[in-house]
C-alpha cells in the first residue's frame, strides 16, 4: 500500500474570517451546554433540537408511514429542508460551516499534518471507503422508517458526546464512530466526513440531482397513475446505490449553477497552498473549476492563496456570499418552524363524506403524547370513541387535534371521556382529629395526570397543603385539602398562577413553566384529618411468594398499627416495605390499609414457614432490601420500626 505524504509547514498562518465565527459559535454552544448537564445533572438540553440529518430521516419515514419519528418536530425538518436547499442552492455549506463533528475532525486532521502523520490514501482505497457512508445512510433511512425511531442515536457520535446517559446509544458503535472522529483524521484527512458521514452522503446525492431526479419524477408518475408500482425501499435503493456508484466512478458534483471555486490560470503561480490547506485534499491547484464532490465551500484555499483574487467563487470577490447565505437559511428554517407544524401521526379513518363535514378542535396539556408509540396509543383510544373520524397528534407540543362527526358527538363530550381524574397526596394531617380546611376552583390550560404532577410539585414544595384531587369539567374543577393556619387561599392561587415556578425547598433547584388560571375559589366546609387520611391513604393488597398455592386454612394473619406510615411523607416508602418482606418466602400477602383514618398493615404468612417474631424482625431492619424491576437489587434506609405494642 503507497501513501502519499502532505507536508504542512504553517497550518494557522491565516484565518479564514467568514467560516471560524461560525464554528466557534457552534462549539461554544455545545460547551456551555454540556457545562448545564454536568452541574445539573436533573437537566434535559434539547440536543436534537436543531439537528438536520434527523429532520430529514423524519420527512422521508412521514412520507411514507404519515408518522413522525420520536422527538423531532417541525424545526429539525424545517432547519434539514434549509440544509438541502442550500446544497442546492450553493454547496454543502452545512458541512463546512456548522457541523460541530466536521469543525473537530478537520481540526484534529490540521493536527495529524502538523506531526506529519497524515498521508492521503491510493485511488482505490479512496473509492472503496466512500460506499461506507451510503450502506450507512441506506442503513439508518431504512429502520427509522420502520420503527419511527431515529436509527442514527445508534452511532452518532454528537448524540453520543451530548447525552452519554441517553438509553437510545448503541456504545459499541458509537465508540467506533468517535474514533473515526477523533483518532483516524490524524491519518486520513476528515476520515468521517468523506467515507462514514450519512450527511454527507444526503448531500452528495443532490449534489448529483440532475441525475437521478429526472428518473425518479418518471418512477412518481408512473406510480401516481398506477401504471408501476414500486416499493419506497427500492426507490430508496435506487437513489442510494445510483448515487454511490457516480460518486465512486466519478468523484465529481453534478450541480447546476451554485457557487464554484474558480482558479485563474493567467495569475496562478503554482504554488499549491490550496492544496496543502483544502481539509478534503482537493487538488485545487489542478482544476480551473473545482467540481471534485468533496468539495464543502469550506474557502481556506481562497484564503491560503497569496496571489489575490486567484481563487474566488465563481470569479467573483463574493467571500461573504456563504456566510449570509447561511444565516438566511438557517433563519428561514427556524421561522417556518415558528409558524407551522407537523403532526406526529395524521390517521383518518372516517368516510370521506365524513371528513368533509367533520368538526374539530385542538386539546393542549397531554403529557401521555411524546413521541410515535404514545401518539398511536392515543389514537387507538380515540378510534373507539363513537363521532370520532381522525386525529393529528403533536408530540413536540404534547397536544392533539380531533376530528369529530357532530351529529354523532361533541367537543366536550370527547373531552370528558379523554380526561382521566387525578387524586395527589402531598402529605397527611399530624393528627386524625385535626381541622383541615377544604378549598375548590376551576384550572385553564389544566388537564391531564403531567399537569397534576406539576402541581403537586409546587404544593410539595410548601406547607400546610396535604393533598388535591380533580374532575372533569371547563375549567377542570380542583380540590385542594390544606391547612388554613399554614397558607393562605391567597398563596395556594399565587402558587398555581405562577408562570415560572421556582422551587425553594425541594431537590429540584430549577423552574417550571405553565400556563395555569384559576377561577374564584369556593371555601367548602372543614372536614377531619381522618377524612383526608381515608381519601388519599396509597392502599396496597399485594400477594406474595405463590399465595393462590397455599389452603386457606394454612394461611394466618398478622396486624399492625400502621399510623407511622402517614409520617412525614414514609407513605412513600410502604412499597419498598413490601418488596423487603417479600424476601421472607413464608410471607404471601401484603396489605396497607387504612380504616376510620386509622392506618393497618395486615401481613398474611405461612405458619410452617415463618412466624410473627421472625416478620418483626425482618420489619425491623435498619435497611431494606429493594428488589428493582431491572433485576438489582438495592439498599434503602428504612424508616418504619415496630414493637410489640402495635400489633393487634
Amino acid at each position: 500500500m503507497v501513501f502519499i505524504a502532505t507536508n504542512q509547514k504553517t497550518m494557522f498562518r491565516k484565518v479564514n474570517i467568514y467560516r471560524l465565527p461560525f464554528q466557534l459559535a457552534i462549539l461554544g454552544v455545545l460547551v456551555f451546554t454540556l457545562f448545564i448537564i454536568f452541574f445539573n445533572p436533573t437537566a434535559n438540553p434539547e440536543v436534537e433540537a436543531f439537528c438536520p440529518f434527523g429532520g430529514l430521516q423524519a420527512t422521508l419515514g412521514y412520507l411514507v408511514t404519515d408518522s413522525l419519528a420520536c422527538s423531532m418536530t417541525t424545526r429539525q425538518i424545517s432547519l434539514g429542508a434549509m440544509m438541502l436547499f442550500g446544497v442546492i442552492l450553493a454547496g454543502k455549506l452545512f458541512c463546512s460551516h456548522i457541523c460541530p463533528i466536521g469543525t473537530l475532525s478537520g481540526w484534529v486532521g490540521k493536527f495529524g499534518k502538523m506531526k506529519k502523520l497524515n498521508r492521503i490514501p491510493p485511488s482505490w482505497l479512496d473509492k472503496g471507503l466512500r460506499v461506507i457512508k451510503y450502506a450507512l445512510l441506506f442503513t439508518t433511512f431504512y429502520f427509522t422508517i420502520t420503527s419511527s425511531e431515529l436509527f442514527c442515536k445508534k452511532y452518532d457520535p454528537y448524540f453520543a458526546t451530548m447525552n452519554s446517559s441517553n438509553g437510545d446509544i448503541l456504545w459499541i458503535t458509537a465508540s467506533i464512530s468517535l474514533l473515526f472522529v477523533f483518532i483516524l483524521p490524524l491519518f486520513i484527512t476528515n476520515f468521517w466526513c468523506k467515507y462514514i458521514c450519512p450527511l454527507g452522503a444526503i448531500s452528495n446525492i443532490f449534489k448529483m440531482l440532475p441525475i437521478w431526479l429526472p428518473a425518479i419524477l418518471v418512477i412518481a408518475g408512473l406510480q401516481y397513475f398506477g401504471i408501476l408500482a414500486i416499493n419506497w425501499i427500492v426507490t430508496l435503493g435506487i437513489i442510494v446505490l445510483s448515487a454511490c456508484v457516480v460518486e465512486v466512478l466519478t468523484i465529481k458534483s453534478f450541480t447546476v449553477g451554485g457557487l464554484q471555486i474558480v482558479r485563474d490560470n493567467s495569475t496562478c503561480t503554482d504554488c499549491r497552498k490550496c492544496d496543502r490547506n483544502c481539509p478534503m485534499n482537493i487538488k485545487v491547484s489542478e482544476a480551473t473549476t473545482v467540481k471534485h464532490i468533496d468539495c464543502h465551500l469550506c474557502g481556506e484555499c481562497i484564503t491560503h492563496c497569496p496571489e489575490k483574487n486567484t481563487l474566488s467563487f465563481n470569479k467573483k470577490q463574493i467571500r461573504w456570499v456563504p456566510s449570509l447565505l447561511l444565516i438566511v437559511l438557517i433563519a428561514s428554517g427556524l421561522l417556518i418552524s415558528a409558524y407551522t407544524e407537523i403532526p406526529t401521526i395524521n390517521q383518518q379513518w372516517g368516510t370521506a363524506e365524513q371528513m368533509k363535514k367533520s368538526d374539530s378542535f385542538l386539546q393542549e396539556n397531554l403529557s401521555e403524547i411524546k413521541c410515535f408509540g404514545s401518539s398511536s396509543s392515543f389514537a387507538a383510544r380515540m378510534h373507539e370513541l363513537n363521532g370520532v373520524v381522525g386525529v393529528s397528534c403533536f408530540a413536540g407540543k404534547h397536544s392533539a387535534r380531533i376530528f369529530f362527526d357532530p351529529k354523532l358527538t361533541s367537543a366536550l363530550s370527547i373531552k370528558e371521556k379523554i380526561f382521566l381524574p387525578s387524586t395527589r397526596l402531598i402529605s397527611f394531617p399530624n393528627d386524625i382529629t385535626q381541622k383541615v380546611d377544604i378549598l375548590q376552583l376551576g384550572i385553564n390550560h389544566f388537564f391531564d395526570s403531567g399537569d397534576a404532577d406539576r402541581l403537586t410539585d409546587r404544593f410539595a414544595d410548601k406547607k400546610g397543603i396535604f393533598a388535591f384531587s380533580t374532575s372533569f369539567g371547563e375549567p377542570i374543577m380542583t380540590t385542594i385539602y390544606y391547612d388554613q393556619k399554614q397558607i393562605s387561599v391567597n398563596t395556594i392561587i399565587a402558587i398555581i398562577e405562577n408562570q415560572d415556578y421556582r422551587f425553594l425547598h425541594s431537590e429540584n433547584k430549577t423552574s417550571q413553566h405553565t400556563n395555569f388560571k384559576t377561577t374564584t375559589p369556593i371555601a367548602k366546609d372543614a372536614a377531619l384529618g381522618s377524612h383526608v387520611t381515608d381519601l388519599f391513604y396509597p392502599t396496597m393488597d399485594i400477594a406474595l411468594n405463590k399465595k393462590e398455592s397455599y389452603r386457606k386454612e394454612e394461611i394466618k394473619t398478622l396486624k399492625l398499627n400502621f399510623q407511622q406510615s402517614i409520617r412525614k411523607d414514609n407513605f412513600n416508602m410502604i412499597p419498598y416495605l413490601m418488596s423487603h418482606l417479600s424476601g421472607d418466602k413464608g410471607v404471601v400477602n401484603f396489605k396497607a390499609a387504612c380504616v376510620d383514618g386509622k392506618p393497618l398493615l395486615e401481613i398474611e404468612y405461612i405458619s410452617l414457614k415463618t412466624d410473627v417474631p421472625k416478620i418483626i424482625q425482618t420489619l425491623n431492619q435498619s435497611k431494606l432490601n429493594v428488589l428493582m424491576d431491572n433485576g438489582e437489587t438495592i439498599l434503602l434506609e428504612n424508616p418504619f420500626t415496630f414493637k410489640q405494642i402495635d400489633i393487634f
